[in-house]
């Protein structure tokens, strides 16, 4: 049987699986019941994205047998210069990272044949998974269980309690905060925090109604909806955007 028309996630990070299972969940939130699958492979680095990108657009991963109709590559913000190099800006706002994000985009299609460049777009992602999941303090507390209590109480010693930040200024508040997650691993199970095995836990309390807060603290991960919605419906033939 032949492989269907795919969606290709190019990821920087060889430690993906944790933040492709979320952006899974917000692509079926934006876009439910897309038939367009998603299969995703890493670079092992910033550098990796001009070398592999233009194979993986004209060949596909080697598992499967043909080249994806997009090809959405995802990487992390903190190191700009090495995705686009002679860059030394600061993306320091929304405003910046968006216009980054196009000259991304655009030094990577200057790569491949013009025929193909329209296949290739780009995501900044300027928060870790640990930021992502800091965004959404009620999660955490779910996942406490009969934790509950104590983790609410050590919420509120954070700087800032997450809790008390207005959507708009998550992306400033949270770019590190590998210690709260610490705290948080700490308190609920006594342990010391597995980056994989904790995040992956947590990851799987996300439904639908926290997706949305996560939109609305998370630029970046909406920019991404978009794009993997955008790139959805044009292969059955309609437009949108994540407004939800």
């Amino acid at each position: 049987m032949a492989q269907p028309d795919y969606i290709l996630l190019v990821y920087e990070d060889a430690k993906f699986l944790g933040l492709d299972v979320l952006v899974r969940r917000v692509r079926q939130h934006v876009e439910p019941g897309s038939s367009a699958p998603l299969e995703a492979v890493t670079v092992h680095g910033t550098g990796g994205f001009k070398k592999d990108v233009p194979l993986h657009l004209t060949k596909g991963p080697a598992r499967l047998d043909k080249p994806p109709a997009y090809l959405i590559a995802v990487a992390d913000a903190d190191r700009p210069g090495n995705l686009v190099p002679g860059f030394a800006g600061k993306l320091d706002s929304n405003e910046a990272t968006e216009e980054f994000r196009l000259s991304w985009q655009a030094y990577l299609r200057s790569e491949v044949p013009a025929p193909a460049r329209p296949r290739i777009e780009c995501s900044l992602i300027r928060w870790s998974q640990e930021s992502l999941l800091t965004s959404l303090p009620e999660v955490l507390v779910e996942w406490a269980g009969d934790k509950r209590q104590q983790l609410e109480t050590h919420l509120s010693k954070c700087t800032p309690d997450p809790r008390t930040i207005a959507d708009v200024d998550f992306v400033g508040s949270y770019g590190d905060p590998q210690q709260c997650m610490k705290d948080v691993v700490s308190v609920v199970r006594q342990e010391k925090y597995n980056k994989a095995r904790h995040n992956g836990a947590i990851l799987n309390i996300v439904n639908g109604a926290h997706i949305r807060n996560l939109l609305d603290r998370s630029p970046d991960m909406r920019t991404l909806a978009n794009i993997l919605k955008n790139a959805a419906v044009v292969l059955s033939g309609a437009t949108g955007d994540a407004q939800s």
